[in-house]
């Protein structure tokens, strides 16, 4: 090894620090076999030239993995973003594109509202069945309860005078066993009335990663394929929103994203009986997702948050064309209790009773 000397210090051919792959130790073995031609500053020197060397050459191979889509996922959430449903989530958005050669902001709408309708329309009219199904089958289950008490503890609660809270817990705990036997017999447990959220939830996740991807967003924290980046959104907008990379300058399309899921929210529980507090704490806290969804998508690229805010008015649309007394009664979603009293309530009646009945409740109180 030849090694070229200066008044001040000792240069090394760069071969030398690659050949050694940066071990200090062997550097220090051959600067100490060395130390007689050369002085204790020179040899500090060649140290400091080593590590500027080594924190390049470490700099430049990491930027290299990042790059490489193969090897720059590490989290969880960026390999989400690099997985199979994500990418083909974006093949459906730039498909819809394509075959109907809108601007971007019109073929993601279309889409997402096709999207809606092939999956969870289908789904959801599923579910109200189910949830029919159940209402109708409420009286046999309150029926057989009381069967039960009367042949079990009728005479155990007169002797030992139960008490009335007593009784209600006794009479509840049959009540749902009677109610698992039923389920099971008609083929209606309530857990399949939830097909269409788990179906809604990821088709709505696939689709904001995939949109993500494809505007470039947080790109400068997480892991972007620049395969999966489509150019033609920044001018793919229209109104106030041209470019679809950019967040919302109005904020216009995130406040309607707040509200619409409101309104979608309240609409939901127009047909929800009042009953234990759960159902009431999930509506509130349904309610204060809404609320902190607004920040969220003013940050987010205006194509999310147009996504977001398509996908809400559809919502609320189906729940309205779902709650028409003549498609309750074509697609055979009216309650036997209903038909027997002779009136569907339309949705301004379902509006009114939901509201007075929550003010007089709050009267009492």
């Amino acid at each position: 090894m030849m090694l070229r000397s200066c008044s001040s210090q000792i240069i090394l051919p760069r071969s030398f620090l690659f050949k050694n792959n940066f071990n200090i130790s062997k550097y220090r073995i051959q600067a100490t076999n060395i130390s007689s031609l050369v002085s204790k500053r020179s040899i500090v020197c060649i140290r400091n030239e080593f590590k500027h060397t080594k924190h390049l050459c470490t700099s430049n191979s990491y930027m290299v993995k990042r790059s490489n889509s193969s090897e720059a996922s590490k989290s969880v959430y960026e390999h989400i973003l690099a997985s199979e449903p994500i990418h083909f989530a974006q093949s459906v958005l730039e498909y819809g594109h394509t075959i109907t050669g809108l601007p971007w902001w019109a073929s993601i709408a279309v889409t997402t509202v096709a999207l809606r309708a092939l999956l969870t329309l289908p789904l959801a009219i599923y579910s109200q069945k189910i949830q029919v199904r159940i209402e109708n089958l409420h009286p046999e289950i309150l029926h057989n309860a009381r069967v039960m008490f009367q042949q079990r503890f009728a005479s155990q609660a007169t002797q030992e005078k139960w008490n009335e809270t007593k009784m209600k817990k006794v009479i509840t705990k049959m009540m749902k066993n009677s109610a698992k036997q039923i389920y099971v017999r008609d083929n209606c447990h309530p857990a399949k009335a939830s097909i269409m959220i788990l179906t809604q939830i990821p088709l709505w996740i696939s689709v904001s990663l995939s949109l993500r991807n494809m505007t470039g967003a947080i790109s400068s924290n997480l892991y972007l394929d620049p395969n999966c980046v489509v150019p033609t959104l920044s001018d793919g907008g229209t109104l106030w929103f041209t470019n679809l990379v950019l967040p919302d300058p109005l904020y216009i399309l995130p406040l309607a994203v707040g509200l619409l899921n409101l309104i979608n929210i309240e609409l939901q529980t127009l047909n929800v009986r009042e009953g234990s507090k759960f159902p009431k704490l999930v509506t509130n806290m349904l309610r204060g997702l809404s609320i902190i969804i607004i920040p969220i998508a003013a940050y987010m690229p205006s194509a999310i948050t147009l996504y977001w805010m398509t996908s809400a008015s559809y919502s609320v649309a189906q729940n309205l064309f779902l709650k028409l007394p003549k498609v309750h009664l074509a697609l055979n979603l009216v309650p036997k209790s209903t038909i027997n009293d002779g009136h569907i309530k339309n949705i301004r009646t379902l509006i009114k009773d939901k509201y007075s009945s929550s003010k007089k409740t709050d009267m009492e109180k």
